[in-house]
């Protein structure tokens, strides 16, 4: 009541000075929304960068596991090609052929079932056409072996399965995910005239190199498959293809997070799409046969600028980060969501918001009442307005700390083994590439050795996989504890294999850790089926040529994987050093 009576005593307001009321009130109203706008660009313009780093990460990620495939079907070809089928050897192979296979009711040629071992054993498959000659006999014995072994070594990672294409007809594949393929398989099924084979015809591939198919369904796996070949060649005579499948949707385990949730600024991924349109993953899920990209987003089948592999593009309101794939002639796009950040300046911004429309009120109700009070009013609401700008820059500037500090945490766990906690493949490799340098440059030795669990199989098939997890970690616990130096490394290779890394270390000193290792091992008496867990170890140590480039460190993991190889075949529980 008082101030009402005070009000009524005061003259009346001249009409400017409501409509100067006005235009302050309205310039207080656009500078608020200019501040919410500024902040959601700044902190937009910051999830765009820090995503398109974790997405060139994973895209990075799953080139090198194309590369590794493309480097697994040569080696893959190699071993086909010295494969014989003539000679006593040949012909040993040949009578063995029958003993692999029998011929079913509808006239193909498939491993026998009482025989067949899937998941360990490739499986072998002949139309009724298909001629088996004494050579072709003997090359299918042979290779079934081959093929087996190989297929266990390479089908626990992105490749789904290990496979040889012969012109002769039929087919040899490991595939531990369908045991039963070469059951469905109709009889006359033929691939010589699909891309699998002519993809490596020396007149389609004179160089011979690997090659990646377009996306294709196999009516008999009834997949779509995503293929690497490469001509595998007898008595220097193109004989065939050889190859892995990776199944379509293992996009979606590589290229797209799928744990992302709803309430963080993370990169969505939308589809994949082929060069000419064609959609191959939608969401979180294989496309539809026949889908094709939305006209609103042809734009991203333009040519990026300046040839960047991943870079950010504005749909109108949509914020899209678009990623290369060279090899499979396709392209990723993933969506920043704006919501969520306009969301977050607004919870900030809400007290603001609040004091400008209980401002307008009083205005409104009371009026201006005397100039010198509204200067004054105003002097305190800038140095209002001026604390929150900077409270909200100390906010901002806390959130992106939390974002950086969070991509940092995401950087430690992608380079160590979840099972084991010892270093994971990249990060080995990582480090391979950067201790070889170092010893190239002061012309020190390096060593690495191949460690596999032995009977591995047998242990899990036996006590269960927790327990084999178990087993895994242990071993790699011995492993740890036995090296004494900070710079040797222990790292999962894959499945139950692991490999040290021993810098400054010549033949003789792998040897003698790598013994120590083994009865360490051994002593631990861990039961299994066959006694007490044990392992085999392959060992190779050379000095870097000053000359010698970064790809020949993968020479010596080879050198020590094939002394592994000899140390399983002399009967396991021993080492084997080249």
């Amino acid at each position: 009541m008082r101030i009402l009576s005070r009000l009524s005593r005061l003259p009346a307001l001249p009409v400017q000075a409501l409509l100067l009321g006005g235009a302050v009130l309205a310039m207080g109203a656009l500078s608020s929304w200019q501040l919410q706008r500024h902040l959601s660009e700044q902190l937009m313009q910051q999830a765009l960068s820090a995503e398109q780093l974790q997405v060139q990460a994973d895209v990075a990620q799953f080139n090198e596991a194309l590369s590794e495939a493309e480097r697994s079907v040569v080696r893959l070809s190699a071993l086909m090609a010295d494969i014989t089928t003539t000679g006593p050897q040949a012909r040993q192979a040949a009578a063995r052929f029958d003993q692999l296979v029998r011929r079913d009711a509808d006239g193909a040629w498939r491993s026998r079932v009482e025989t067949f071992r899937p998941g360990q054993s490739a499986g072998l498959w002949l139309p009724a056409s298909a001629a088996r000659t004494e050579a072709s006999r003997a090359f299918f014995a042979q290779a079934q072996t081959t093929v087996s072994l190989f297929g266990l070594g390479v089908s626990s990672g992105i490749l789904e399965n290990t496979w040889v294409l012969p012109l002769s007809g039929g087919e040899l594949i490991f595939w531990p995910a369908k045991p039963t393929f070469i059951r469905d398989a109709s009889a006359d099924l033929d691939y010589r005239s699909t891309d699998w084979v002519q993809l490596t015809a020396p007149a389609v591939n004179p160089a011979g190199t690997p090659r990646w198919t377009r996306p294709t369904y196999d009516p008999a796996a009834r997949e779509w498959l995503l293929s690497v070949v490469a001509p595998f060649r007898q008595s220097g005579q193109w004989a065939g293809s050889v190859g892995h499948d990776l199944l379509l949707r293992d996009l979606l385990r590589w290229l797209i997070r799928l744990d992302q949730q709803t309430d963080r600024l993370t990169a969505r991924a939308l589809y994949v799409v082929s060069a000419d349109g064609h959609l191959l993953v939608q969401g979180a899920s294989t496309a539809r046969e026949g889908a094709r990209l939305p006209a609103s987003h042809r734009r991203v089948l333009a040519p990026p600028p300046g040839q960047a592999e991943v870079f950010s593009l504005e749909l109108g309101a949509d914020h899209l980060l678009v990623a290369r794939l060279p090899r499979l002639n396709a392209i990723a796009v993933y969506k920043v969501d704006g919501s969520a950040i306009q969301a977050l300046v607004g919870r900030e911004l809400r007290a603001l918001h609040l004091g400008v429309a209980l401002f307008m009120g009083l205005l409104l109700l009371l009026g201006l009442l005397l100039v010198s009070r509204e200067i004054s009013f105003r002097r305190r609401e800038q140095r209002s307005l001026e604390q929150r700008n900077r409270d909200l820059e100390l906010q901002v500037q806390a959130r992106t700390q939390e974002l950086a500090a969070a991509n940092q945490e995401l950087s430690q766990l992608a380079a160590q083994d979840a099972l084991t906690g010892v270093g994971n493949r990249r990060s080995f490799e990582q480090a391979l590439a950067q201790a070889w340098a170092n010893r190239r440059r002061r012309q020190e030795p390096i060593a690495l050795v191949m460690v596999d669990v032995d009977h591995f199989k047998q242990y899990n098939d036996s006590f269960g996989h927790p327990a084999g997890d178990d087993c895994l970690r242990q071993v790699a616990a011995l492993l740890q504890a036995g090296l004494h130096r900070p710079e040797d490394r222990v790292f999962r290779y894959g499945g139950e294999e692991f490999v040290l890394l021993l810098t400054t270390t010549d033949v003789n000193g792998a040897v003698h850790c790598s013994e120590q290792l083994r009865r360490a091992v051994e002593a631990r008496a861990l039961p299994h089926p066959h006694g007490v867990v044990t392992i085999s170890l392959g060992v190779a140590s050379t000095i870097p040529d000053r000359r010698s480039s970064d790809g020949e460190a993968m020479q010596l993991l080879a050198r020590a994987d094939g002394a592994l190889y000899r140390a399983k075949e002399e009967g396991r529980n021993r080492l084997v050093a080249v």
